[in-house]
């Protein structure tokens, strides 16, 4: 038999999935959409009421969806997804919906009490993320946190960790990898990586911004990056704060001794199968007024462990960057460069606004066979405007091919609408790539 070949859809209201066999020669054919998500879980939940809660919840929504299928079993899938989006950021909870069987029918769960809507302390989460691990254990991250405070800092926030011994139907109490009540603090965009070779081991990573700009007040708003926006978008407060740095490296305004903000690469692993998790800490440090975002780990077959990220620099550049351990975790070298990111941001054809895109995040994968990495992101130095850029390494990530560009926008007038956004990238069947 072959593999199961995925493929999200989503939508604003719900999540669905299209299950395939893979023929001997690498062909899918697409089977009929199966919708993931069921009943809202949260309907008529009002414990969260007494949080006061700013914004407007959209009951029913599923967003962000994340899908992982267990190494011994194919047939066997869980995805994870945000379950009733706030305007502002966030959700009521993290949920997850588990595949009962090769023949279809999806059950919908509260992966741990995290949320109060789950019976948990946070207001919110955000940032799903679900992995399998080669013994069985499924892993899923949640940022959880509080709303942004009324003096304008973070909420309480948090990376947690819960796991589920039976395929997703029942999981643990969470974990905490890292908790933090300071309103200057805020850990964001997490992901995790269970080693595909050692069951033992799994991997956690994300940034940790403290912004020094936030006072016992309110934010000082003619600092060089504010926050601007709390642990419910990140990646827009990082936008906003790469935009910010630019345009004062082009004044010159910025104070050389001014820290304003830190924003380092922080790790965490189990080595006992996700009973404990070591102390944080941290493996790549940009300095003071620069930050990382979107780490991701991937684990080649030779057992190189690679932390990959957006490295934004004081003068507001942006890199993907990556650092490398060959101790399975325990030790990280020095940053490489992987690729430079010229992207300009997507806006739409005609009225020209603005499009929430992924102009400062990228997409990696990695042959389990080969071990070759890949590497797709945003890009605007083939035309001016943004596409998809592509380039591998060969080397475990020492050097990397030149850039090209690989989406087939057919041509149009309008050079807007020749436009591409959002890479995902991933190795498929056979080592083709898509």
């Amino acid at each position: 038999m072959g593999e199961i070949v995925t493929r999200l859809r989503v939508g604003a209201a719900a999540l669905s999935v299209t299950l395939a066999l893979a023929a001997p020669s690498g062909a899918a054919e697409l089977g009929p959409l199966e919708k993931v998500t069921g009943a809202d879980p949260f309907l008529g939940c009002t414990a969260d009421n007494s949080s006061g809660q700013a914004g407007v919840n959209y009951p029913g929504t599923g967003i962000e969806p994340w899908i992982t299928v267990d190494p011994r079993n194919p047939r066997r899938l869980v995805a994870g997804w945000q379950q009733d989006r706030w305007s502002n950021g966030g959700s009521r909870g993290l949920t997850a919906g588990v595949l009962r069987d090769e023949r279809g029918g999806w059950k919908v769960v509260a992966p741990g009490k995290v949320t109060q809507c789950q019976g948990g302390p946070y207001a919110r989460a955000s940032d799903p993320w679900v992995d399998y691990s080669l013994s069985g254990v499924l892993y899923y991250m949640h940022l959880a946190f509080q709303q942004d405070t009324p003096t304008g800092g973070f909420g309480a926030n948090g990376m947690l960790m819960t796991r589920s011994f039976d395929g997703g139907r029942n999981w643990t109490a969470p974990i905490a990898l890292i908790a933090d009540t300071d309103p200057q603090v805020l850990n964001d965009k997490n992901s995790m990586t269970a080693d595909p070779k050692y069951g033992a081991l799994a991997y956690a990573v994300w940034d940790r911004l403290q912004d020094f700009t936030i006072t016992g007040s309110h934010h000082e708003h003619g600092g060089a990056a504010p926050a601007m926006m709390g642990p419910g978008d990140g990646v827009a407060g990082a936008r906003a704060r790469a935009r910010a740095l630019k345009a004062q490296s082009k004044a010159k305004a910025q104070a050389a001794d001014s820290v304003e903000f830190l924003g380092p690469a922080y790790f965490s692993r189990t080595t006992d199968y996700g009973t404990s998790w070591e102390t944080p800490r941290i493996i790549f440090d940009p300095g003071p007024n620069a930050q990382t975002i979107d780490n991701l780990v991937v684990a080649p077959p030779n057992g190189t462990v690679i932390d990959f990220f957006t490295h934004i620099f004081t003068d507001g550049s942006i890199e993907t960057d990556l650092v490398r351990s060959f101790d399975h975790g325990r030790t990280f070298g020095p940053a490489i460069m992987a690729e430079t990111n010229q992207a300009l941001g997507v806006v739409t054809p005609d009225a020209q606004a603005a499009v929430r895109d992924a102009s400062i995040l990228y997409s990696v994968t990695v042959d389990r066979r080969t071990g070759a990495l890949y590497l797709a992101w945003q890009d605007s130095r083939f035309h001016g405007f943004d596409e998809i850029a592509f380039a591998r390494s060969t080397d475990n990530g020492a050097s990397w091919s030149a850039p090209v560009r690989i989406n087939k926008t057919p041509a149009n007038a309008n050079l807007r609408r020749q436009q591409a956004f959002i890479p995902a990238i991933e190795v498929g069947p056979h080592g083709v790539l898509v």
